[in-house]
């Protein structure tokens, strides 16, 4: 009878002896243990993380709640299982964090938006928060360090207690664990090589070559992408820190060619002069009106660049200091601006229109009369540009330069973001190094111990075929365990990426970009965009695995080929290409694939889809937008009566 998960299969090649088992040197127990600590993380962390996470999130309802339930209520509830099992200390102080959290940055952030920007960032930290109450590793101090390093551990713990246990592990003792799942012994797997010598399949994880060959093919990947990381890190931080976010309050945007993002102005105060004058007035009509004409000089030449400013115009009585109806007409039919007939007319400037004339009527008998009265010109904009707004706040002593909360929310997202972006990149390679020391064994053999030059495997010696079969499914557990957890961050990243992209999107289309609305959106685009980076070693390595259907396509090939020329046993022949053929349907159709929200990642599709971000950010560039502003939050005790009059356009102006 043949071990579990393994089925009797034909030797094919004549001359080539059934292969005796070949044990390989017993894994260490310190290895094992961390591996089965990390089995055990991912357990609870399937069947009571979501618990957890729901619990923290819900925190002010859901403890009281449980707490009560859990003395009145003896049903076994999967909520009061977790609940019980939770350390009560740990899980209030967690709970206090992320109220106070949310508290303060409603008493604290002047838009809404900022507030929901934030509490967003903080998905990682409930994350975290979620493995310190259900893994007491987090604890765990081995060094100085760690000491030191306590109070930072529940904000990254994942990280922490993953890499922890994963990090020193070799990859033949992750293969043979994933294997030992699967009721596989990966001591009984054993090649035949051409040359007739027997290698143990674990030498395609532990030779010092093939650990060798996956580290310079891995090099290239692994430095690119953590500039990547570092790039875009930098880059949003040096977004983070100011005004949007509410870091530094008075300093404009330090990332470069953001502010050329949005279609701004100087909103600059212009000279306006006008001249009402007797000689041109008319009273022939003998109505009780008198037209006059009014001739309007601006200095110096409006600009959009300046800014086109919405000139309302008042007529004022000299005797009585009130405000009097009149009409407003063009002179010529070639002027554009609106008419009106009431307290006040407005005319919108246009590009280098540095003069205006027309006609004024208003009640009278005599031409006289006009001296008694003056035409007054003010100057509004439809909304205050982000300069201004920070001159503003930069005069203005009462609002706080700088945000501490927000300060510190952005040094522990840099600490939190690294550390997962090193977490799931850490995650990817190792799926990487996997399939290529798993592609190997084909492409160049196996290396045995004392001997320079590999061992040629064919799957059609022996039982290579079946140990090749039994040995790539080991190698598929062993990557879905170490992606389970990552994914979540994945997920994550996508959502994040494509909800901030439409909104971008759908501000660009509409020509208007609310702020700071618009640039948070930005900064959470570019932060997912590190995350999503992984992609590309997950997608590699799959991409290795669905071209197996095709190597034993060609294996089986050569097999008929080797039929035709009488090398196989010919009792057995039917029954290997039996197995090949098996074996080939179950790679291609039930194969294992990684997908998000339904769609596989495949390379093509990750090629497209990064072949699609210059297009959109190209987009983005050149389409400049018109900037507005979000709904202030109503209760925020941070002088909003200061920040309501900085983006008021009757208020504020920027006159350079």
């Amino acid at each position: 009878m043949a071990p579990p998960g393994e089925t009797d299969a034909p030797s094919c090649i004549v001359g080539i002896p059934q292969v005796e088992n070949v044990m390989t040197p017993p894994r260490g127990d310190k290895d094992t243990a961390k591996l089965q600590a990390y089995a055990s993380v991912m357990s609870t962390w399937v069947s009571d993380g979501p618990w957890v996470v729901m619990i923290l999130v819900l925190a002010p309802i859901a403890v009281p709640m449980l707490a009560l339930a859990s003395r009145l209520i003896s049903v076994p509830l999967r909520p009061i299982q977790v609940w019980q099992s939770l350390p009560k200390v740990r899980l209030v102080l967690c709970s206090l964090f992320l109220m106070a959290e949310l508290t303060l940055l409603v008493l604290t952030c002047p838009f809404t938006a900022q507030i929901w920007f934030w509490s967003l960032l903080e998905f990682s930290t409930v994350v975290n928060f979620a493995v310190y109450l259900l893994d007491p590793r987090a604890l765990h101090v081995t060094s100085a360090l760690d000491a030191l390093c306590l109070p930072l551990r529940p904000f990254v713990a994942a990280p922490c207690v993953i890499i922890g246990l994963l990090r020193d592990v070799p990859s033949a003792h992750v293969v043979a664990f994933a294997a030992a799942s699967l009721g596989i012994s990966i001591e009984t797997l054993v090649f035949a090589a051409s040359d007739g010598s027997h290698v143990s399949a674990a030498r395609a994880f532990d030779a010092d070559q093939a650990q060798a060959a996956a580290t310079r093919r891995l090099a290239w990947p692994r430095m690119a992408i953590a500039l990547f990381i570092a790039i875009t890190g930098v880059y949003n931080q040096m977004f983070l820190h100011s005004w949007p976010a509410g870091v530094w309050n008075a300093k404009q945007v330090f990332a470069p060619g953001i502010n050329g993002l949005l279609a701004t102005h100087r909103n600059s105060v212009y000279s306006i002069t006008t001249d009402m004058s007797k000689k041109r007035c008319d009273n022939t009509t003998r109505s009780g009106k008198l037209i006059f004409a009014v001739s309007v000089a601006i200095k110096p030449e409006p600009s959009i660049e300046e800014g086109l400013p919405l000139v309302v115009f008042e007529c004022l009585a000299k005797r009585n200091h009130s405000f009097v109806p009149f009409l407003l007409a063009p002179s010529s039919s070639d002027e554009s601006f609106e008419t009106a007939f009431a307290y006040n007319a407005s005319i919108a400037l246009v590009d280098r229109q540095k003069s205006l004339l027309f006609s004024v009527s208003i009640q009278g008998e005599n031409c006289s009369d006009v001296i008694n009265y003056d035409f007054n010109a003010t100057q509004t904009y439809a909304a205050v540009p982000p300069a201004a707004y920070i001159q503003y706040l930069q005069i203005t002593s009462s609002v706080p330069t700088l945000g501490v909360l927000q300060l510190a929310l952005a040094c522990k997202y840099l600490v939190q973001h690294t550390m997962l972006s090193v977490l799931v990149l850490f995650c990817a390679l190792q799926n990487w190094r996997l399939w290529l020391c798993f592609d190997g064994i084909l492409a160049h053999g196996l290396y045995i111990a004392d001997r320079k030059t590999a061992a040629l495997i064919d799957l059609a010696f022996g039982d290579n075929l079946k140990v090749w079969f039994q040995l790539r499914q080991s190698v598929q557990t062993a990557c879905v365990h170490c992606t389970s957890f990552t994914t979540i961050f994945l997920k994550g990243a996508l959502v994040q990426c494509s909800a901030t992209m439409l909104a971008i999107l759908f501000y660009c289309i509409t020509g208007s970009a609310p702020l700071p609305t618009y640039f948070l959106l930005l900064m959470g685009l570019i932060g997912s965009l590190s995350t999503l980076a992984m992609l590309w070693p997950l997608a590699a390595a799959l991409d290795i695995q669905r071209k197996h259907g095709q190597t034993l396509s060609t294996q089986l090939l050569e097999l008929h080929f080797r039929c035709l020329d009488k090398t196989i046993i010919p009792d057995h022949a039917d029954a290997c290409i039996a197995l090949f053929e098996s074996i080939m349907e179950n790679v291609e159709r039930y194969e294992h694939r990684m997908t998000f929200f339904g769609f596989a990642i495949t390379m093509p599709r990750l090629a497209t889809m990064g072949a699609a971000l210059p297009s959109l950010v190209s987009f983005i560039a050149f389409h400049v937008v018109p900037s507005t502003w979000a709904s202030f939050n109503a209760f925020s005790v941070m002088e909003n009566a200061t920040y309501a009059a900085a983006i008021n356009p009757a208020n504020n102006t920027y006159s350079g």
